[in-house]
């Protein structure tokens, strides 16, 4: 089933079937590509996002490399790795870069094909950037499991049940069972019983769960062991993200050729969740960036679906950047300079990065 014109543009399903054949917008549904997910999802923020989208690959379909990356992105199977480049291809050229994709040059004595080749435009000085992103670790995807599965218990004893939940550390599978069935039972009874009810598992969860009619049980059973209604915290991630981002930084590295004003990209699903504030996140980065001066900059981006309000932090010269986009997704940018680097990256670069990342989808 085609989506209907009116609830996404007409020109965008054309530039989409164009690109990605008809099949994927006349039967989403009997496709497995992530864009026929896109597609069949109503929410407002896809059908700003398809439009970016399209609009994005049309701007950028003249560009030296970009049949290569279509094909990349028409794949299942390299679409996630293809994605993260063109949403950086797309960023840069929309803020004034000239851009080129997968273009080969030596490094140290090896043909290489960086994901991007980089100029402002009118200027004759190329930079080179790899794009990358940190899958999820073991550790957060055990967390996200532990909070998934307690929540799931809850709302499936009822859907118009009130909690307060804290989750004290990630479970193992057959702990989170046991767990799970203990939630059940408690988010039974006072679905049942229209009360308040509470379970405490030392060093595991605390939890109070009720109706709507006895929030005020819920508010003060909440305030009496400081836990907070209406959310889940937890559990905590305990994941060393920056070295992780480090560690890719110092292979990506390899893949730039010297002499050129050279820029990382780093995808991360967790940074922001290691427990580190903002400020000492950039310091520790940046450490990773000095140690390598044919690398000017680097940038780490973390996009998740939410609410937050739009914020800029400035640390010795390095950014944080939050931004909101599509009306829901929070795009989150630390964008570090190395003043090691050589050559140094040029003011004007480092203004259009900014520039191109401080600027929502």
């Amino acid at each position: 089933m085609r989506p209907k014109e009116d609830s996404i543009d007409g020109s965008t399903l054309d530039t989409l079937g164009s690109f990605f054949g008809q099949e994927i917008v006349n039967a989403p549904l009997k496709n497995d590509h992530p864009l026929a997910w896109m597609l069949l999802n109503r929410a407002p923020w896809t059908r700003q996002w398809l439009a970016w989208f399209a609009q994005s690959a049309r701007d950028l379909s003249a560009t030296q490399g970009f049949e290569g990356l279509l094909a990349r992105l028409r794949d299942p199977r390299l679409y996630g790795e293809a994605i993260s480049v063109f949403r950086v291809g797309a960023r840069l050229f929309r803020s004034g870069f000239t851009v080129a994709f997968d273009q080969p040059i030596a490094v140290s004595g090896q043909d290489k094909r960086p994901d991007l080749r980089l100029a402002i435009q009118g200027e004759s000085d190329w930079a080179y950037g790899e794009v990358t992103v940190l899958h999820t670790s073991q550790e957060t995807l055990q967390a996200e499991a532990t909070s998934q599965a307690i929540c799931d218990a809850i709302i499936g004893a009822s859907p118009e049940l009130i909690h307060a939940c804290r989750i004290i550390r990630p479970l193992a599978k057959p702990h989170l069972r046991q767990v799970v069935e203990e939630v059940r039972k408690v988010a039974t009874r006072a679905r049942v019983t229209g009360k308040l009810q509470s379970y405490f598992k030392e060093g595991v969860l605390q939890l109070g769960v009720a109706p709507v009619e006895d929030q005020a049980g819920l508010e003060a059973w909440a305030s009496q062991t400081g836990n907070v209604t209406h959310c889940i915290e937890g559990p905590p991630i305990r994941t060393d993200e920056p070295r992780r981002t480090k560690h890719r930084v110092a292979n990506k590295a390899k893949q730039i050729p010297s002499g050129h004003h050279n820029v990382l990209f780093v995808e991360s699903p967790s940074l922001l969740y290691s427990g580190y504030g903002i400020t000492e996140l950039m310091r520790e980065l940046a450490e990773g960036v000095f140690e390598y001066p044919h690398v000017g900059g680097l940038v780490v981006t973390q996009m998740h679906l939410g609410g937050d309000a739009e914020a800029n932090v400035s640390q010795a010269g390095n950014k944080y950047l939050r931004r909101v986009s599509h009306e829901l997704l929070i795009e989150h940018h630390l964008i570090m300079f190395n003043e090691y680097a050589d050559p140094l990256l040029p003011e004007a670069w480092a203004k259009c990065l900014e520039s191109s990342f401080g600027t929502p989808f």
